[in-house]
């Protein structure tokens, strides 16, 4: 009885893990991968003790919803009400589609899952397509922001900056995972006299005519402001300064990445 109990728990620590890492890629929203893997561990846990006691007040559809209430919130620690609820109903609904993705799959290809090493991976075979699908998703609504929503105005070493979001760059730091920012040259001696720029790194970046490095620096707080409203402070991020011309300068004088659009300012929303 241990051991089937032991595949009990490995086959849910395993399901659990693809869920949440499916909910972490739709929303777009950075958790540590402890943390993931001990509200994973958690969630199975309680999945193998309804198991020996089924039937009782464990096993009940209340009790069901609040370890999954429980575990969201363990997860993103989220401030607004109405935000948690769309959290825990993305939630359900990732996991209706992996599941159902489990079983088209089963049926589809007729697969026998006596073996625990084939239900191990089936599921995470299921787990790729429905990243596939998360992704998708994200593309059509990437398809469908409005251009107002991509210029932001930038506050960094008491300057003001006019910024607008490039949905087609992602440049990101390999050695600190920062993401970089790219601001016109005639900001540079502005922004050096705050003396913020004093952590220089050197970043490798691929452009239409090949790898080269290019220098950038580590600042601290930065803040950023839509349609004259406070939207979020970066706490660290790499900026760094270019002599090619921003496209329409008038606008704007930097390019924010889209890993930065949507995971620190939140641009698309769920």
């Amino acid at each position: 009885m241990k051991i089937y109990l032991d595949y009990i728990f490995l086959e849910n620590l395993v399901i659990n893990l693809v869920i949440i890492e499916q909910l972490t890629v739709f929303i777009k929203d950075k958790v540590k991968l402890l943390r993931k893997i001990l509200i994973a561990i958690m969630i199975s846990i309680y999945t193998t003790v309804i198991y020996v006691f089924s039937n009782s007040l464990l096993d009940s559809n209340i009790m069901k919803i609040f370890v999954i209430f429980i575990a969201v919130y363990l997860l993103y620690k989220p401030k607004k009400i109405n935000y948690y609820i769309k959290l825990v109903v993305i939630y359900n609904l990732i996991s209706f589609l992996y599941v159902g993705t489990i079983i088209s799959i089963t049926l589809l290809f007729k697969i026998s899952l006596d073996k625990f090493l084939f239900k191990v991976l089936l599921y995470i075979v299921s787990g790729i397509i429905l990243n596939i699908f998360s992704r998708y998703i994200w593309k059509i609504f990437k398809s469908n922001i409005k251009e107002n929503d991509l210029i932001y105005i930038m506050y960094i070493g008491n300057q003001k900056i006019k910024s607008f979001v490039d949905t087609g760059s992602n440049v990101r730091d390999n050695l600190t995972g920062l993401d970089v920012i790219f601001i016109s040259n005639k900001y540079y001696e502005k922004i050096n006299k705050s003396g913020i720029l004093s952590n220089e790194i050197d970043i490798d970046i691929r452009t239409v005519i090949g790898k080269q490095k290019v220098k950038g620096y580590i600042v601290e707080n930065v803040e950023f402001y839509n349609n004259n409203k406070y939207v979020a402070t970066i706490k660290k991020i790499v900026v760094s300064f270019t002599k090619q011309e921003m496209q329409e300068t008038e606008k704007y004088s930097a390019l924010i990445g889209y890993n930065t659009y949507v995971e620190d300012l939140k641009g698309v929303t769920i």
